[in-house]
């Protein structure tokens, strides 16, 4: 779910208590944004730790989406992908999970 400038991602059935990295293609495919997320003992997204406040990431539960701010100034496509930690920071990598929108 997108608006304005903030993402909201869910995320279940990823690794236990692992690292992930979120990326965010533009339209154009140029990563626009890059961001962490770690996942609860079920393997669900918690929060990006690097974007939210004390107050949001403790009002966290699991499966609750992880908060990702980006320009999404461009009409068209745009990509969110998901990588495993650590990331080679290759986009020709294949992601775990990865998804798209449209931003109008």
């Amino acid at each position: 779910k997108a608006s304005g400038g903030t993402m909201q991602i869910l995320g279940w059935n990823l690794n236990p208590d692992s690292d992930y990295q979120v990326v965010v293609l533009s339209p154009d495919g140029s990563g626009s944004h890059m961001s962490y997320i770690t996942t609860d003992t079920e393997g669900d997204i918690l929060g990006d730790d690097y974007e939210l406040t004390a107050e949001q990431r403790a009002s966290l539960t699991s499966g609750q989406p992880a908060l990702v701010y980006t320009d999404m100034s461009k009409t068209g496509i745009y990509e969110v992908r998901i990588y495993l930690q650590p990331w080679t920071g290759t986009l020709d990598d294949a992601p775990v999970a990865s998804t798209t929108f449209l931003q109008n």
